[in-house]
Parts: C-alpha cells; sequence; structure tokens
C-alpha cells in the first residue's frame, strides 16, 4: 500500500508540478541580480504604472490571465513529465531509486527547454546555454527524440488513457495547425492597393539619398533609387500615434485633437472619412504595428482586422517578466496570439520577437478578392533596441555613442525585415496594382556633435537632444522619409525623381483623395504632392510642435524612475486596461508645446520652456533668439502664421509676442 500511495499518478504530477515552479522562482530571482532594474520598475518607466493602477479591473485581468497561462503550462509540462515518467518507473526499484530517475527525467526536459531557447533566442537573459553543446541543433535532437519516446512510451503504460488521449488530441492540434493554412493570392482588381508602410525613428539622413557614409540600409535605399523622394519633409509631431493620425486624417494634430501619445478616446474623432470612403467602393482594410504601447490605433478606428500585440498598459509589465525559455518557445506557434497576446509579434520584446512571422499575420490580414488599404508600421528601430539575435560587431561603426550604434545595428535589421516583407507581397501578387507610400513617422536625436552646423550664439537654445518629440529644434528628430511609388506586375513603374521643398505626412492623404477620386467631405491641412518640381508651392508654410519637452530625455541613457516622476502623475489606467493621459492634463499640458513654422529654409519657433522666440536660417546654418524689440520682416511674416495658426490653444503666447501683429490670412496658415 506504500508504495501505491507514494506512486500515484496526482503526486507526481504535483511534485513534478512543484519542481517546474522553483526553476520558474529561481529563474526569476538568478534574473534580478543581474538586471540593474527590476520588471515592475521597467514597467513603470515604459507605460507610466504606478501602484495605484493595479486599481484598475482591466489591468488585474491582463496580468492574472497571464499568471494563470503560466500556471497552466507548468501543469501542462507536468503532465507530459508524468506520462513519460510511467516508462521508466519500475516496481522492483526502491522510493529512493525511482525518485532518482523522476529527478533526472525533469532535468534533462529543464536542460532540453533552456538549450532550444538557447538555440532559438541567444539573446534572452535564459539563454544560458549559448554557444555551449546543450544549445546545438545535434544535441537538441538527439534528447527531444529520447524524450518524446519516453512519452509515447508512457502513454502505453498509463492506466487513465482517456486523459492522455485528449493530451495527445491536442499536441495534434497544436503540431498541425501551422501547416493546414493555405497561403492566398491576390486576384487581379481594378482599383489599386494602397499601402502605407512606416518605419519607426527612420532618419532620412542615414539613407544614402541624404548622402549618408554608408549603406545601412541596402534594400530600402534600392527601393528609394527607384521612388518619388519628398526631400525635406517633416512629421507634424515626433510622437508615433499622433504622426499616424496626422497621415490617415489629412489634418495637423490641432485640427484632429490628437496632440499626445495614449490620447483619451474621448477628446479624439476615432472616424476616419478615408476608410469609410475606401469601404463604400469595396475596400479591405488593415493597420498593423508591431509595438502598441504608445499607438493605439485598432479596429475600434474603423479598420477591418487590427494586426500586432494587445493593447494595454500590462504590456510593459508582462514583457519585461516573460523571459522565460518555455513562454519564448511557445510565442512561435500561432496560437501565441490567444494564449499570450501581450507578447505575440511584440517588437517591444525584442528577445523573442520574430520579424517573419508579423510579416505574414500582416500579409495573411489583407483580402485576396477585394483592394486593400494597408497601414503597417516596423518598430525594430524604436528604442530599446534589442532583437532575437545579436548584433553584427563593426567596429567601424563604433563612435562612441552606444544609442546610435545599436540603432545603426537595428537599422539593418529592420532592412532585412522590409525585404522579406516586399518579396513576399510581391510573390503573393499584392503588389500587381499598387500604390506604396515609404515612410517614416519621425526620426530620432542622438546628439551627434556633426550633425548640426549652425553658428551658434551665447543665448542660443540646444539644438540637439536626444529622443523624439522633444525638440523641435532637432532636426533630426522631425525630419522624415516620404517616398511614393507605383507598382504594376510586382515592379516599380513610376519614375525615380528628388523633389525638393516643403512636405509633411498630412500630404499623403490628399494625395490619395486626388489620385483615386475620392472626394473626401472633410477638412485636408495638407496638399497633394506633385509629381514634378514645378509643381512644388514654394510658398508653403508648414507646421510642427513638440510632445512634452522632457528634461529627462536630455541624457545619454534613460533614468525610467525621473521619467515617471515628471510626467507619471499625468496617466491613469482605466478599467479597460489602457493607460490614457488625464483629460484635465490632457489639455493643460498643450501649454507646454513648443510651436513651429517652417518656410521656405527658415524655421521659426516659440519655446515656452525657454520663454524664447528661435529663428534658424537653414541658407546660413545660422541660429539665433529673436528678442522683443527685433524688428525683422522675415520674423514677424512668419510669426502671423504661427500666431494665426495657434492662435486658440490653450496657453499659446504667454511671453504675449502675437501682440501688435498685422494677422493677415495667408492660403497656406
Amino acid at each position: 500500500m506504500k508504495n501505491d500511495y507514494n506512486d500515484t499518478t496526482l503526486r507526481v504530477l504535483l511534485r513534478t508540478t512543484g519542481m517546474l515552479v522553483l526553476f520558474t522562482v529561481l529563474l526569476i530571482n538568478y534574473r534580478t541580480t543581474i538586471l540593474p532594474y527590476s520588471a515592475f520598475s521597467i514597467a513603470n518607466a515604459m507605460t507610466l504604472i504606478d501602484t495605484q493602477h493595479f486599481q484598475s479591473i482591466g489591468l488585474i485581468k491582463d496580468i492574472s490571465y497571464f499568471l494563470l497561462i503560466v500556471l497552466l503550462v507548468h501543469v501542462c509540462w507536468a503532465a507530459l513529465i508524468t506520462i513519460s515518467y510511467y516508462a521508466i518507473k519500475r516496481s522492483n526499484r526502491s522510493d529512493f531509486q525511482n525518485d532518482l530517475i523522476w529527478m533526472l527525467l525533469v532535468m534533462s526536459h529543464i536542460t532540453f527547454i533552456v538549450g532550444l531557447n538557447s538555440y532559438l533566442y541567444p539573446t534572452s537573459i535564459t539563454a544560458y546555454f549559448r554557444d555551449e553543446i546543450y544549445s546545438e541543433p545535434i544535441f537538441l535532437f538527439v534528447v527531444g527524440s529520447i524524450l518524446l519516446s519516453l512519452f509515447l512510451s508512457g502513454v502505453s503504460h498509463f492506466k487513465h488513457k482517456y486523459i492522455v488521449y485528449a493530451a495527445i488530441a491536442i499536441s495534434a492540434l497544436f503540431i498541425i495547425q501551422p501547416f493546414t493554412k493555405n497561403q492566398v493570392i491576390q486576384s487581379k482588381n481594378s482599383n489599386p492597393n494602397i499601402i502605407i508602410a512606416g518605419i519607426d525613428g527612420l532618419r532620412p539622413d542615414h539613407l544614402l539619398y541624404e548622402q549618408s557614409a554608408k549603406n545601412y540600409a541596402p534594400f530600402i535605399n534600392s527601393l528609394l533609387s527607384q521612388s518619388i523622394i519628398y526631400k525635406n519633409s517633416y512629421s507634424p509631431q515626433g510622437r508615433t500615434y499622433v504622426a499616424w493620425m496626422s497621415i490617415l486624417t489629412g489634418q495637423y494634430p490641432k485640427t484632429n485633437g490628437a496632440r499626445f501619445n495614449l490620447a483619451p478616446p474621448e477628446l479624439i474623432n476615432k472616424t476616419f472619412p478615408v476608410l469609410e470612403e475606401l469601404h463604400k467602393n469595396g475596400y479591405h482594410s488593415s493597420y498593423a504595428m508591431d509595438e502598441r504601447r504608445f499607438n493605439q490605433i485598432d479596429q475600434s478606428y474603423g479598420f477591418k482586422t487590427a494586426v500586432g500585440p494587445k493593447i494595454g498598459a500590462a504590456d510593459a509589465f508582462i514583457t519585461n517578466f516573460a523571459d522565460l525559455p518555455y513562454i519564448n518557445i511557445l510565442l512561435n506557434h500561432p496560437y501565441s496570439g490567444i494564449v499570450f497576446p501581450y507578447l505575440h509579434n511584440n517588437r517591444a520584446y525584442g528577445k523573442a520577437y520574430r520579424p517573419e512571422l508579423f510579416n505574414k499575420e500582416v500579409i495573411n490580414s489583407l483580402s485576396s478578392t477585394t483592394p486593400n488599404l494597408l497601414a503597417v508600421h516596423f518598430c525594430q528601430l524604436h528604442w530599446p533596441y534589442t532583437s532575437n539575435d545579436f548584433i553584427n560587431d563593426e567596429s567601424s561603426d563604433w563612435d562612441g555613442n552606444y544609442s546610435h550604434f545599436m540603432y545603426k545595428s537595428m537599422l539593418k535589421k529592420v532592412d532585412t525585415q522590409l525585404e522579406q516583407f516586399f518579396s513576399e507581397l510581391k510573390r503573393r501578387k499584392y503588389l500587381e496594382n499598387s500604390i506604396v507610400y515609404l515612410i517614416s513617422d519621425h526620426g530620432e536625436g542622438f546628439k551627434l556633435s556633426e550633425s548640426s552646423e549652425f553658428k551658434l550664439h551665447e543665448t542660443s537654445p540646444d539644438l540637439q537632444s536626444w529622443g523624439h518629440g522633444t525638440n523641435i529644434l532637432d532636426q533630426a528628430q522631425a525630419n522624415v522619409l516620404l517616398a511614393r511609388m507605383q507598382f504594376t506586375n510586382g515592379e516599380i513603374t513610376s519614375s525615380p525623381k528628388i523633389i525638393d521643398g516643403l512636405f509633411s505626412l498630412i500630404d499623403i492623404l490628399p494625395t490619395l483623395n486626388q489620385q483615386l477620386g475620392l472626394n473626401l467631405q472633410t477638412q485636408l491641412d495638407g496638399l497633394p504632392l506633385p509629381t514634378t518640381s514645378k509643381g512644388v508651392d514654394s510658398d508653403r508654410y508648414l507646421f510642427v510642435e513638440s510632445s512634452l519637452p522632457l528634461k529627462t530625455m536630455n541624457t545619454s541613457f534613460i533614468d525610467e524612475k525621473k521619467i515617471v516622476s515628471e510626467v507619471g502623475s499625468s496617466y491613469v489606467v482605466r478599467s479597460s486596461g489602457k493607460a490614457v493621459m488625464k483629460p484635465e492634463e490632457y489639455i493643460s499640458l498643450v501649454s507646454r508645446k513648443q510651436r513651429s513654422v517652417y518656410q521656405d529654409e527658415l524655421q521659426l519657433a516659440l519655446l515656452p520652456e525657454q520663454n524664447s522666440l528661435v529663428l534658424l536660417d537653414f541658407a546660413t546654418k545660422n541660429a539665433r533668439v529673436i528678442n522683443h524689440e527685433d524688428n525683422d520682416i522675415r520674423v514677424n511674416k512668419l510669426l502671423i502664421r504661427l500666431c494665426m495658426f495657434y492662435k486658440d490653444d490653450f496657453g499659446f503666447d504667454k511671453m504675449n509676442r502675437c501682440a501688435g501683429l498685422n494677422n493677415g490670412i495667408h492660403k497656406n496658415g
């Protein structure tokens, strides 16, 4: 009776589960000792979660669901080991001997899982066997085969076969599903596919058309060499959500109301007239993005389908806790979108992000029978510059600036992703008749000494800052890529050229409206993009504003605790589990915005934080602060446009610069 009691299935299952849970606890504790910050503190930095936000029922549900799934993974893994144990347990052995055999089996499973994680995801913190024999394919194949054989043998020894049959059925479904879905080919349509492909943070000065010293992105440069490139293009604001809202509405942030990331939905018009009109014309629409912490555009904005990780404040907590071998491995399966919605196709969890899987899911979201509007955004180039394998260590790229070095390394990776993406689009016939825009939502500031050639005076403000959306005088933050190309039969048929002028991301929608004859009944702040240099409006005025100019961002490395203390109180996690800016803060923080206007080769910027008005002259490379007593015709002309455009903005012109100006109305301002 004693042996029967000690060797009951339940007992083996429970103690195996306990061992695996202990293994996880040890991994987490070890990881905590080698990382400078805990998962929770990083979560604070990334989504500004505070303990008070755990009053959100949505956030509690999301984290509880994740922890429950992790527990179920342990139980299922323990069940597999328990079944396998019956293949090697012998009644003629002592309890101690069987326990040793059981322990060896458990350790073999752990070794195999850690080894497989080390092979697939070498940059994982828990890839302890990287570059060891335990992560070699031959070793993994042999050990995996042995463990599989033990499991199958254990099935025949297991008395409760109905449980085993259920486990095998579930396992078969898990394994077979990826091979059963056919890859459809798009049929011909008279209306063109519209593809707007965005690359997060891509700086034009790192591309060959802007005389980059090195070809960091050969595929992107190859595309651009066949495209119409609009030089001197700007983002209305250097923030992803705000930039995409401007693209999809054709409006400045001041017009569409999207002034910050994580905007309260009740303050935003989430209806895109372009989607309504395209849907009437038989279009299918998809929005895809592989990092959703600060961009909440999804199906609630009118898109038919949305691709990417789940949106919510739990994202940061889960992605910084989840680096465990078995979770990383499970993310390879398509069902991971259901099991781990915050980790599936999430570039923010870079250690296990697979670009080819995201590409595949994006293309699978398209319609094969109707024309498509696809808005897709690739975020590998965004901080914190992590990936599922190591970067190529090229010492020639090292310039003493770590963030810039990693940025250049990740640019090569996103270039590879774009190449695979366009290759698959072509293979699946989505480029037979397509209009494609290749854009970036903003640039990135690295405080590179060679990037500023302006003559500075003693009173001149800093023209370079870290990050994006923090300093409108830093041209690297707002200057973006804007290129257009026409595909016919899978090849680019539009004539390549570079058009010099002043352009903005808000110009994409007016161009589509004109080209497709949509007749959108809505205000469009942008202008149709010209096809030749003769069509450029030389008297155009462009407006660019900042997000929040954070002092804590003006360092080479982000101190998340200081960021949280500076702006954390402005956010709240709602019952849905989504983090949003408090409506009352959203309105008041508008007063802290930097605002500027571009015209020809000039930029005039109003900086409330510095209480100054600054003029940049790109022709003479001169930057100077404008005093009250200055009477410069060029400055007055620009200031009139700036005052007229932002006159109704909360807290605008605290310095009373607009008083007494001849506020004439201009067609572009």
